[in-house]
């Protein structure tokens, strides 16, 4: 149940989506093609075999893109589990299965075409070849992202820094969107700035503990007014943070989680923020 429950990216998406769906209409047809796994009765076809095997490989595909774009929507990537993948991944082989059912009509000329026994046999057929290479991909590819990342994350945390700076107390201005609000910070005490809808959290180190200071602001708002912060860099969709206040690094499949001093929760870095967090860094 652990393993399930580990985090794991959401990768049927942007670039990430075209390619998978490229790589499945050449694998389903170079598969279907020379292995041809289930029984073939060529005095059915209506179209040559390799029409068939293109038609096939093009609408799982298609069907792929279309319900990766429908999902995408609904999806909260940072709550993205393993089990939640393997789940996305079986419902697209149901769909699938189903739409290779559609085709027979087109592809087949067989008078039971449309009916339950082929229904099953195309959805089975498809479980049969996709579940055991894509659930098998899956879990390599999980292995070697948590693997990759914890270990960038123990480097990362063996080489920072820990030496401390004298620096002369300036304080920096926040600007909110109601002036009366505006408040003043010291830049080198900020340790995060945390989007909560239309307002941030700004935490800054306060003897033993951390003081929170919330401005009605956007987060891109603020990231422009902090720019000047030496060590502060955006690791998430919500988060911006002070390297210099990063006590621990800790891996997983969707990148890093920080540990902070006098913070209670840990701060995502996202996989697409892992090079500009790993400069900042040192």
């Amino acid at each position: 149940m652990n393993y399930l429950k580990a985090p794991y990216p959401f990768f049927h998406q942007g670039k990430e989506l075209i390619k998978n769906a490229l790589l499945i209409v050449l694998f389903g047809f170079t598969f279907d093609y020379f292995f041809e796994p289930f029984n073939v009765a060529r005095s059915e076809h209506t179209i040559p075999y390799w029409g068939i095997c293109l038609v096939h490989s093009s609408s799982a595909a298609s069907i792929y893109l279309l319900t990766s774009l429908i999902a995408k929507p609904l999806i909260n990537e940072d709550q993205w589990k393993l089990w939640r993948e393997f789940c996305f991944l079986a419902l697209c082989l149901l769909l699938i299965g189903i739409g290779s059912f559609l085709w027979r009509e087109v592809i087949y000329d067989n008078p039971n075409n449309v009916s339950l026994r082929y229904l099953i046999e195309e959805v089975r057929n498809t479980f049969l070849v996709g579940s055991l290479i894509l659930f098998f991909i899956t879990t390599i590819n999980f292995r070697l992202l948590e693997g990759k990342n914890r270990k960038s994350a123990q480097q990362l945390s063996s080489r920072k820094a820990t030496e401390e700076h004298a620096i002369e107390p300036r304080f920096l201005e926040i600007k909110t969107k109601v002036s009366a609000d505006d408040f003043q910070l010291l830049p080198e005490q900020l340790i995060c700035a945390k989007a909560d809808g239309n307002y941030v959290e700004f935490y800054s180190q306060n003897g033993s503990h951390a003081r929170k200071q919330v401005a009605r602001i956007s987060l891109s708002e603020a990231h422009e007014q902090l720019r000047n912060i030496p060590k502060l860099v955006k690791t998430h969709r919500a988060y911006l943070v002070n390297t210099q206040h990063v006590q621990k690094v800790e891996g997983n499949a969707q990148g890093y989680q920080l540990t902070c001093k006098n913070l209670d929760f840990k701060i995502p870095v996202s996989r697409t923020n892992l090079a500009q967090f790993k400069q900042a860094i040192g």
